[in-house]
């Protein structure tokens, strides 16, 4: 089973394997928890689709991209007044001050306290613009990289699908080969026992038929294998029964690649790659996390208004009754039997209703602030240099990513033309070993050719049909790579 060894970027080669499959026509499905696909076969498609929607990866990258949209609301509404509301109750036993008279008094006191106040930053040096944008920036590239995870998905499914395909190949190769030689025993025991031709080469041919049930053994374990590794790749309930549907290989291949220089695909394909936008943005958002760090040495201007009131139980209010008491305050100089007496009406004492003491004791409050940074520690000086930091470490990733893929498209394309030349090679390898097998197996029928001659020629053809389908998939890979990188290519996310 052919193993390929890519050394461009992994999830792009995925990529366009999947995407440039589905795009030649593999039959559309849709796989489902209840798995009714397994004992008709999954398409491409299908095991695509049920990675993306059961992969723990993307979930965590969904997460993270949520994450990124609530920093980016956050920001918006953190340049927007706030709005904060109060209230407080307490209870004063013994000696306390009265809140109305400011004297002391020996009870126990209730008194409400409710206020609600707002407060808006005017100006702090365009920090929470340059936060805003920052955040932006920052979901921006959170959606390019949860992109790219999924495409790193997809075409890891896509990979694994094709190994699934070559090995079944093979294995049918295989079978070929076995059929023949159990063809090929039969006639010759039959020579045998008419007396026609001697035992040993009965005996020979017993022996290549039991090379051939190994080989056809192990390809079919490495099948086995195969199969089942796509299945725990996509993680399905149950691995034994999964089944992929065979597509038309011939359909596989589609068009040759046009001519074409490393660098022209380069320059088409830079502005398509996630891996490459989201870097950009990365650098984007440092550079305005570094503008947000430095506008921490500028002052602050904010505005502010309250509005509060309180309740005490000590507010009493007087209810007069309409009744009077007399005290004496004198008599007549005149008649000192005649005693002057001073009229006191009769009251008596409520406490002040709740709500009348909240309305009557209403008040409010607004003006202005200014805050001027002098000394903090240092603490915004290291800030702004962890921020340059930052932004020095994202130039170089989004420098590297620019690298990264230009080696990836070079040493594609250079794969892409090996493996056309391999391709035409094997092909012209396995024209001339089927024609030489034709003729030996032609030949030994008619006795003129030794068995050892005949195994031999056979082998080779074996080998040589392994070999033309190792390199027709290699060269199918090869040729979607650079279909991806060109943008030939239809996917849609589920």
């Amino acid at each position: 089973m052919i193993a390929f060894h890519v050394v461009i970027h992994r999830w792009t080669l995925w990529l366009a394997l999947s995407t440039g499959a589905l795009f030649l026509g593999f039959t559309p499905g849709y796989a489902s928890d209840s798995l009714k696909t397994l004992t008709i076969g999954w398409t491409l498609e299908e095991c695509v689709r049920y990675a993306l929607e059961h992969n723990l990866s993307l979930r965590q990258g969904a997460l993270q991209v949520n994450g990124a949209n609530l920093d980016l609301q956050a920001a918006r509404l953190a340049m927007t007044p706030s709005l904060n509301g109060s209230a407080g109750i307490s209870f004063n036993n013994g000696r306390a001050i009265d809140p109305f008279t400011n004297t002391f008094i020996e009870r126990t006191v209730e008194s409400n306290q409710l206020g609600i106040s707002g407060s808006w930053l005017l100006y702090q040096g365009s920090q929470l613009q340059h936060q805003l944008r920052a955040a932006r920036l920052g979901q921006g590239a959170s959606v390019q990289e949860q992109e790219a995870l999924r495409n790193n998905i997809a075409l890891s499914i896509a990979n694994a699908f094709l190994q699934v395909l070559l090995s079944k190949e093979l294995t049918a190769v295989a079978e070929q080969q076995r059929a023949s030689t159990v063809n090929q025993l039969t006639r010759i025991r039959q020579l045998v026992n008419a007396g026609s031709m001697s035992v040993d080469n009965q005996y020979n041919l017993e022996a290549q038929l039991a090379s051939d049930e190994v080989t056809l053994t192990n390809a079919a374990n490495n099948a086995i294998n195969a199969r089942i590794g796509l299945a725990l790749l996509l993680q399905v309930p149950d691995p034994e029964r999964f089944e992929v549907a065979v597509p038309d290989t011939a359909s596989l291949r589609g068009a040759a690649w046009s001519a074409g220089s490393a660098n022209a695909l380069y320059r088409d394909a830079v502005g398509r790659q996630p891996q490459v936008i989201a870097a950009d943005l990365r650098l984007n958002q440092s550079l305005f996390n570094l503008k947000a760090t430095k506008a921490l040495r500028y002052p602050r201007v904010g505005a502010f208004v309250n509005l509060s009131t309180l309740f005490a139980s000590t507010s009493q209010q007087f209810v007069m009754l309409g009744e009077y008491d007399s005290l004496p305050i004198g008599f007549l100089k005149n008649a000192p039997s005649q005693i002057v007496v001073q009229p006191i009406p009769k009251y008596r004492t409520s406490l002040v209703p709740r709500g009348e003491q909240f309305r009557n004791n209403l008040g409010s409050g607004m003006g202005l602030s200014l805050s001027i940074p002098l000394w903090n520690n240092g603490q915004v000086r290291i800030a702004e240099q962890r921020s340059r930091n930052a932004m020095e470490l994202a130039r170089l990733q989004s420098e590297q990513s620019r690298n990264t893929l230009y080696s990836d498209i070079t040493r594609a394309v250079t794969d892409y033309r090996a493996a056309v030349a391999r391709l035409s090679t094997n092909q012209i390898n396995l024209d001339a070993q089927k024609a030489n097998y034709t003729l030996a197996a032609k030949r030994y029928e008619e006795g003129l050719l030794p068995l050892a001659d005949y195994l031999n020629a056979k082998n080779r053809l074996q080998i040589a049909e392994s070999s033309w389908l190792q390199a027709y998939y290699e060269e199918i890979f090869r040729l979607k790579v650079l279909a991806f990188y060109e943008g030939n290519f239809s996917w849609k996310n589920p």
